[in-house]
């Protein structure tokens, strides 16, 4: 439905909006990061928009690269087409830059013109131009639609403001919300939208995606799509810049140092490991939790259940390890790395809580060690 993987529940309750004329004003999109929040949310501002009878025309989620979207052979209307170029003008995308950059090229689309974006928080300056950008009826289309991505990063100042707009929504605005949590959202706004909760697409669906419609090896996909846990957005991003499986590896082949390493060793890495953090948070944060998949592999492996790890390029180097690490000792490494990701993200000091996370990792003899083949 829609062309989106996965959220079917979802679709169907905006497809009977839509039918029966009975659309909220604003909808929230809640679930894990790059599992199609963000895509449904333009798919939405399409089905609202799309010139065409119903169904509407056009595969709204199709790769940018992949050229015109087609429905019976006919190709998809002016006003799909702009939306999915980013060229619609009654179309307005806010987010904060990183909530962006973890989109995969041709999901977000380059919202250009409608794009408001600051480095780390959306503000009340970007929610004011809105509000002055939408007060006018739609120039083109039915509706003028509002995507807010990755709401939770919006200042108090700029949520307090969007409340007016929730309150008092003009006929013609529909708003389109997305958060990984509605905790870190103010209640006022989160009682003011429909919420509708997304789950992670299967790792079958995540599969056939990739090969039907990124053009993905098969042996690529099913590898892509066991690692990417549901986040479809994460898979097209690995599949198309090979950066990312390079990034794995070497986060894999630091994790068998330090397994292997003494306490001298482990306490160099740890501030090395600081100084990057200091740099570059975001490569250290993905290192993290590739440690952390790792970890929770090996647990399962430990346990008799490898037909649910991840990493299934590594079945026989988990299986050594696990003979070794043991299954307490497994559980507490998932367990502080879970720790240390949540105090960074609290700002605790990072040369602290690295040390600490290392020097308790179980030590693997450096011989059983080699975590990459």
């Amino acid at each position: 439905m829609w062309g989106i993987v996965g959220h079917e529940r979802a679709i169907q309750t905006l497809q009977g909006g839509i039918a029966t004329g009975r659309l909220a004003h604003a909808y929230l999109f809640v679930g894990p990061p790059q599992i199609g929040k963000t895509t449904l949310a333009l798919a939405l501002a399409r089905a609202l928009n799309c010139l065409a009878p119903d169904p509407p025309c056009g595969d709204h989620t199709r790769d940018l690269t992949l050229g015109p979207d087609l429905v019976a052979g006919r190709e998809e209307c002016n006003s799909c087409a702009r939306i999915r170029r980013g060229t619609h003008p009654d179309i307005w995308f806010i987010a904060p830059a990183e909530d962006v950059a973890c989109h995969a090229p041709g999901q977000v689309g380059a919202v250009e013109g409608r794009r408001h974006i600051r480095q780390d928080l959306i503000s009340i300056d970007d929610i004011r131009a809105m509000q002055r950008g939408v007060a006018l009826a739609p120039l083109e289309g039915r509706y003028k639609v509002v995507i807010i991505a990755g709401a939770e990063h919006m200042t108090t100042e700029a949520a307090n403001a969007l409340l007016k707009t929730l309150e008092e929504p003009p006929d013609h605005v529909i708003l389109a919300l997305t958060t990984t949590d509605v905790g870190l959202l103010l209640p006022t706004i989160v009682s003011r939208c429909q919420v509708v909760p997304l789950a992670r697409p299967t790792r079958s669906q995540v599969e056939a995606a990739l090969r039907e419609r990124w053009g993905a090896e098969p042996a690529q996909a099913h590898l892509l799509a066991a690692l990417s846990g549901g986040r479809l957005g994460w898979a097209v991003t690995a599949l198309q810049d090979p950066a990312i499986m390079a990034g794995r590896q070497e986060s894999l082949k630091l994790l068998a140092q330090a397994l292997g390493g003494g306490p001298a060793q482990r306490l160099a890495m740890a501030g090395e490991l600081a100084q990057d953090f200091a740099q570059r948070r975001a490569e250290v944060t993905t290192m993290l939790q590739v440690w952390l998949g790792w970890a929770r592999d090996l647990w399962l492996t430990s346990l008799g259940c490898p037909e649910r790890i991840v990493n299934i390029d590594q079945q026989a180097n988990l299986k050594d390890q696990a003979g070794l690490v043991g299954i307490e000792a497994a559980h507490s490494l998932i367990q502080s790395l879970r720790d240390t990701l949540r105090q960074l993200d609290q700002n605790v000091n990072p040369r602290l809580a690295l040390e600490v996370l290392l020097l308790n990792m179980p030590y693997v003899k450096r011989q059983a060690s080699n975590v990459i083949s």
